[in-house]
């Protein structure tokens, strides 16, 4: 009975957080009009669920970089952390434990 009730929360909780935040399953970002297909993820950005797209207000800049609003956290401009995004969305991935940055998808200047 306690395996059930855990197995029935769990699937509860896992339902809720779809409906706070838009996540594409697997490495796979949502489409969008620049890549009405999606686009993948690289693997070491992404455990599955990691990324996401956010909004633009979510990141901002700082003199040293980028910082991400939700942590506090700043990634520096010259880290191999930031990635361009091909579609012109904001991408942040982040551990699920941690909120620690994995990737961040800026998209070019201009897009």
């Amino acid at each position: 009975m306690t395996a059930v009730r855990g197995t029935v929360i769990a699937s509860i909780l896992v339902a809720a957080g779809g409906l706070f935040i838009d996540t594409a399953h697997g490495h796979q970002a949502m489409p969008t009009d620049a890549q009405p297909s999606g686009w993948a993820y690289p693997p070491s950005c992404c455990g599955g669920d990691d990324c996401q797209a956010v909004p633009d207000k979510a990141i901002g800049e700082v003199l040293r970089g980028y910082i991400i609003h939700a942590t506090g956290e700043v990634i520096g401009y010259a880290d191999t952390r930031i990635k361009v995004s091909p579609d012109g969305v904001t991408h942040w991935c982040a551990s699920a434990r941690t909120k620690r940055t994995i990737c961040l998808f800026i998209p070019p200047k201009g897009f």
